[in-house]
């Protein structure tokens, strides 16, 4: 019985039921008679030429194994390919390794085709055009300018506010004088940046503008109103008026307040002063919330020349300050929520808790 490949014209080796290249069961017909035999080898001879070049694509070249030569990829099983000859392992294009041996891996071989577009984050120019990531405008819609890290995130030359078409939210003037940062990125910060001017001028007393150097200025030089005519806050008559601190949330905002009680943790800007007297032997908790960087302290009576029984300033930009001091029943305190910042205040919230001994 002789065996054929029923892929491709000619026979499967002696021996063999399978075709060597292409694993298909070889069929068999059978033994012709001699004549037979002597005829078709007659009619062979014509065509030898034709059916050796046949063979050859079929099984490759001869003396060559037939699973490893060929002429192109279709005489390669499935996952390869036809490189120079020889059947290897196609590319695999993102795997990170180098399938085919030839030395290229994955985008950088030429049997993987380029992608239109950058493929964003993986420091990679994938398209080719010498723009790699954000840096690509394929990645526009991926990469958008973080308006506070004083990163250049969407690689458009422009950092955090001075990007105006990703940071239009950017406040258009320096917000806070002291805080050590460029709050409107003109790149003038704090007191070198003019809206600061008048914050951080010493001005003269009289002219509404709280200086540097004045614990008050309501605009006059007149006193007996709570502010004297040499810009200092009139104890007796401010300290009557001292709202109460009441226990669970009381909101505020300083930016009208004085700056007079300055604490020892650098509250050296505008402040509220609240008064709170306890009942009973116990602890008070208090903690100031706010988005400018506030300090927090308790005083024993309403007088800035006291020391504070504590005082506190642990987060250096906004977010929370908590502090707490024991009291005794019928003693009145002091709580300041002051401003960090030289001549600013703004909004903040208290949350006040007393627990009982």
């Amino acid at each position: 019985m002789l065996a054929s490949c029923p892929r491709c014209p000619g026979f499967v080796p002696q021996g063999a039921d399978v075709c060597p290249h292409c694993g298909e069961a070889a069929s068999r017909a059978p033994e012709p008679s001699r004549a037979a035999r002597v005829g078709a080898s007659l009619a062979k001879l014509g065509g030898a030429a034709a059916m050796a070049v046949t063979l050859m694509a079929c099984y490759g070249a001869p003396g060559g194994p037939w699973d490893s030569e060929c002429w192109d990829d279709v005489d390669c099983f499935d996952g390869e390919v036809c490189n120079a000859g020889i059947c290897v392992l196609a590319e695999d294009c993102d795997n990170g390794f180098d399938d085919d041996g030839d030395g290229l891996t994955d985008l950088a071989d030429e049997d993987c085709p380029e992608p239109s577009t950058e493929i964003c984050g993986d420091e990679l120019d994938n398209d080719g055009d010498l723009a790699v990531d954000c840096q690509d405008s394929d990645c526009s819609a991926v990469c958008v300018e973080d308006c506070t890290n004083g990163i250049d995130d969407d690689a458009d030359d422009l950092i955090d506010c001075q990007d105006s078409a990703s940071c239009a939210a950017c406040p258009l003037t320096e917000t806070e004088c002291g805080n050590l940062f460029d709050d409107d990125q003109d790149g003038l910060t704090d007191c070198d940046d003019l809206d600061c001017e008048a914050v951080c001028s010493p001005g003269s007393c009289g002219d509404g503008t709280l200086g540097s150097d004045e614990q008050c200025d309501d605009g006059a030089l007149l006193g007996g109103d709570g502010c004297s005519a040499d810009c200092a806050v009139e104890l007796d008559l401010f300290c009557p008026l001292v709202p109460v601190l009441a226990l669970g949330d009381t909101s505020g905002d300083s930016s009208a307040g004085n700056n007079a009680f300055t604490g020892t943790c650098e509250g050296v800007g505008r402040e509220s002063v609240y008064a709170f007297t306890a009942a009973a032997a116990g602890t008070l908790f208090v903690q100031a919330s706010a988005t400018h960087d506030v300090s927090l302290a308790v005083l024993p009576a309403c007088d800035p020349t006291q020391t504070e029984l504590t005082c506190v300033n642990a987060t250096l930009a906004g977010g929370q300050e908590l502090t707490s001091v024991p009291l005794v029943a019928d003693q009145t305190v002091y709580v300041v929520a002051d401003s960090a910042s030289s001549g600013v205040g703004g909004p903040f919230l208290l949350t006040t808790s007393f627990v009982e001994q």
